[in-house]
């Protein structure tokens, strides 16, 4: 039976490496997104870190007021990069988006060109069934007709 070639293979592979290449750039930017979460619970956690402070220094006999200035100050910065967090945030979404879809086609263009190459593998390999059975048919008759001739001069 003859070897299966598929003439495309070389296409297949070089679809499978972008679509790789695709899936590894979503992932990045996937990693991209879980840094900004983890930033903004950092955020969060600082700002709820600066009330505690604040309530407490608000409390005590002798009120600090330098201390409540630069409180106050660290959560202007605080909150003006959570700002800055949110329009990366967006700005990333979209790009995840346009990763993702960039990733599906090509993931859909790789399983077109495995579903060419089962295809035609499968008529290849009726092909080569039928070449045999065909073989096999002829040597059977030929093997027929040798013992009728053996049979009719003897």
């Amino acid at each position: 039976m003859a070897k299966y070639s598929f003439r495309l293979a070389t296409l297949l592979k070089l679809r499978e490496q972008l679509r790789d290449e695709r899936r590894a750039a979503l992932a990045e930017a996937f990693h991209a997104e879980q840094l900004l979460d983890e930033r903004e619970l950092e955020i969060n956690q600082e700002n709820d870190s600066l009330r505690e402070q604040r309530s407490h220094i608000s409390r005590s006999e002798n009120v600090a007021v330098d201390q409540l200035l630069e409180i106050q100050r660290y959560e202007a910065i605080l909150m003006a990069e959570k700002q800055t967090l949110a329009k990366q945030r967006e700005m990333l979404a979209s790009e995840i988006e346009r990763r993702r879809e960039a990733m599906l086609m090509a993931d859909r263009d790789v399983r077109a060109l495995e579903k060419l190459r089962d295809r035609q593998q499968e008529r290849h390999t009726q092909e080569e069934e039928s070449r045999l059975r065909n073989e096999l048919d002829e040597f059977a008759a030929q093997s027929h007709a040798r013992k009728d001739r053996a049979t009719c001069c003897d």
